[in-house]
């Protein structure tokens, strides 16, 4: 028959595979490497049927919010939308009463519509890969920054300017009585929440054309799988919305929003 020898001068045969079955050796098959055939027996019986692998499998796992808690907050959050929402229609319908007159009643719908927004962020802030591709995730990034810093400014800045009404006039009433009979004009009001979102607008748009936020992944240490007889480590991954100079610039949002509530 036909004999081949390596270089070395030992003679190639037939690989013989074998399997200890039983406290036995059953032969499973041969193969020929120099005709590069297998003859397979189909003999080998595997632990539960599954063929063991030859490495250890990683598998990715994205950490989501958990679906029952999102599903809480976003009722919630409706229920506070709605509540804001019939406040408004009542501040609308009543604004010829004296009562809401004194209490200005646009910087009262400002606010809440500001608290709308504001809630409308909670759908957001839930929406993860689960639910929204990758290239799609730096778009609900920048969206999550935008709701939360301008429903802040209009909900606090409306706040805000009804504290310096109050006090504009109770400051200079010490002096002049008269002053207490005078009404501030509306458009002062206006113009102070009207700075504020000015400044919302450049330091959001400074940040969305210099370095916008985009999804970065981090991960964790491998985790065993829940079944012991999957040959695979689970790698958990939790996607966040960051920017190169993330801490400069929410460090700036901060303290920019604190003096508006300290200033409260």
């Amino acid at each position: 028959g036909f004999v081949a020898f390596s270089s070395q001068g030992d003679r190639i045969a037939l690989t013989q595979i074998e399997q200890v079955i039983n406290g036995n050796y059953v032969v499973l098959g041969y193969y020929d490497t120099q005709a590069d055939n297998l003859t397979w027996f189909d003999r080998e019986v595997w632990r539960a049927g599954k063929v063991p692998q030859d490495r250890t499998i990683i598998r990715r796992v994205l950490r989501t919010v958990s679906l029952p808690l999102f599903i809480c907050m976003c009722i919630i959050s409706s229920i506070g939308i709605l509540v804001a929402g019939g406040l408004i229609g009542f501040n609308i319908w009543n604004k010829h009463r004296r009562v809401i007159q004194s209490s200005h009643p646009v910087c009262n719908t400002i606010m809440l519509f500001g608290i709308i927004v504001c809630l409308t962020a909670v759908f957001l802030l839930g929406l993860d890969g689960r639910f929204v591709t990758p290239d799609a995730y730096p778009t609900i990034c920048q969206t999550r920054a935008w709701f939360l810093t301008t429903g802040f400014t209009l909900s606090f800045g409306a706040m805000f300017s009804k504290v310096w009404r109050v006090h504009r006039l109770t400051t200079k009433a010490k002096s002049d009585p008269k002053v207490r009979m005078k009404k501030v004009q509306p458009w002062k009001l206006y113009s102070m929440v009207s700075g504020l979102l000015v400044i919302d607008f450049v330091i959001m748009l400074a940040w969305q054309l210099l370095d916008p936020l985009q999804r970065r992944i981090e991960l964790f240490p491998l985790e065993a799988p829940i079944s012991s007889l999957d040959d695979a480590q689970i790698r958990p991954e939790l996607e966040h919305c960051e920017s190169h100079n993330n801490n400069v610039w929410l460090s700036l949002i901060y303290a920019y929003k604190g003096l508006v509530l300290v200033s409260q």
